[in-house]
């Protein structure tokens, strides 16, 4: 549980035993596109996740099918660009439409829990800004399971030979 001591940093407090709403409403009057993100789509988008770790490749935009690396499912969960620049190599996202943008979205979902549709104008709270997400216990709980994410891609890698890890 969040303390009230959070709302010092113009941030809002998190009572405890909140659920995360069927659909949490994201952008302001500051000029942020508002979208809507739905509960339902996420939990979609974390099974096409494992389903394609599972299974050894990230399906593509146009239906190819791109063999699983940490660095691809890297770009696909967590940061999902969803464009190509030259710092990442030619290396974006996946397929935003199917994979979504869960790591994100999560964040910002958690940080809208109080009020997740804006009608009573809560302020979010720390989750929605890197500075400060550390400051919430959600935040390592919500990174634990995106973690899980990459445990189950290094748990369907060939394991090392003893030559892999000899150093000559």
């Amino acid at each position: 549980v969040v303390s009230t001591q959070s709302a010092h940093y113009g941030r809002a407090f998190r009572p405890s035993n909140l659920v995360i709403a069927p659909t949490t409403k994201l952008g302001d009057s500051i000029g942020m596109k508002i979208r809507i993100i739905s509960r339902d789509e996420i939990c979609r988008q974390k099974d096409r996740i494992f389903d394609s770790v599972a299974r050894g490749y990230l399906e593509g935009n146009d239906g190819t099918r791109e063999p699983v690396s940490i660095n691809k499912l890297g770009f696909t969960t967590e940061a999902n660009l969803g464009y190509v620049t030259e710092s990442n190599d030619g290396a974006g996202s996946t397929n935003t439409k199917l994979y979504g943008n869960i790591h994100n979205d999560g964040h910002m979902i958690l940080a809208a829990i109080n009020d997740p549709n804006g009608l009573y104008k809560i302020n979010v709270g720390p989750m929605s800004d890197p500075a400060t997400a550390a400051k919430d216990p959600i935040f390592y709980r919500w990174h634990k399971f995106i973690d899980g994410i990459f445990e189950s891609h290094r748990l369907h890698l060939t394991p090392y030979t003893v030559e892999d890890l000899l150093f000559d």
